[in-house]
């Protein structure tokens, strides 16, 4: 009995520090450069899946993406490429605070937020 309530406290710790991968939940906006009503598309846009540790971004399936970190103040941090090549990119580590991500590409963006 005392062997069982022993597993069970080094899982539940083992969770608590392997648990450190965060899924951002990202919206869907649509870009529309000409300042004309925007035609969207006719199927839901499905937002990718997109992994953080630390400050690590992990991709899943994706197209071509070009990545924003923006302050509250809407001043644009950090941008780079991301090609649909790369399933993970790594934040520079001089960034701290919780900053809006941005993944762009021609018609429509998607946005959440996360925390450095």
């Amino acid at each position: 009995m005392v062997n069982r309530i022993f597993i069970l406290i080094c899982l539940f710790v083992a969770s608590l520090v392997c648990d450190a991968q965060t899924t951002i939940d990202l919206n869907v906006g649509y870009i529309n450069p000409s300042g004309t009503i925007s035609q969207k598309p006719k199927a839901p846009v499905n937002p990718p899946y997109v992994e953080q540790d630390g400050y690590t971004l992990t991709f899943g399936f994706h197209s071509d993406y070009t990545l924003c970190l923006i302050d509250d103040n809407e001043n644009v941090i950090y941008t780079t490429y991301v090609p649909a090549s790369v399933s993970s990119v790594a934040l520079p580590s001089s960034l701290s605070g919780t900053y809006e991500i941005r993944l762009l590409t021609d018609s429509v963006y998607f946005y959440g937020w996360i925390t450095l």
